[in-house]
């Protein structure tokens, strides 16, 4: 038999940090929905999936494009890229329409590891 230990913490975050949390998350929810829309127009203008490796070069000209992504730390959304990948392989064929956007509050691809409660 196995023994699982798992550690609980818990943060106590200033009022500056818990800002910045939540502008990571925002950042990492954006970059998942416009992922899973260039995925989505790709595949049904050309029938063939967009990798990661695709999205997150056209990741780097995004946070060109978008003032807000270069305050947060590119491992985050590169992260959110791999989370979406990590999602469609994970369904048979690719189902499309299951891989849902993410949205505030839910448990979608903008955080990684929610737990309800």
């Amino acid at each position: 038999m196995q023994i699982v230990k798992c550690f609980r913490y818990r943060l106590y975050p200033t009022a500056e940090q818990e800002q910045k949390f939540v502008q990571f998350a925002g950042c990492r929810r954006h970059v998942w929905n416009w992922a899973l829309d260039r995925k989505k127009s790709h595949y049904l203008a050309h029938k063939e999936n967009l990798t990661y490796n695709v999205l997150a070069g056209e990741l780097v000209k995004l946070k060109k494009e978008r003032e807000f992504l270069k305050e947060c730390h590119s491992q985050i959304l590169q992260q959110s890229l791999m989370d979406l990948e990590s999602a469609f392989r994970a369904l048979p064929g690719g189902a499309w329409g299951v891989v849902a956007r993410a949205g505030r509050g839910g448990h979608g691809g903008g955080c990684r590891g929610c737990v309800a409660g």
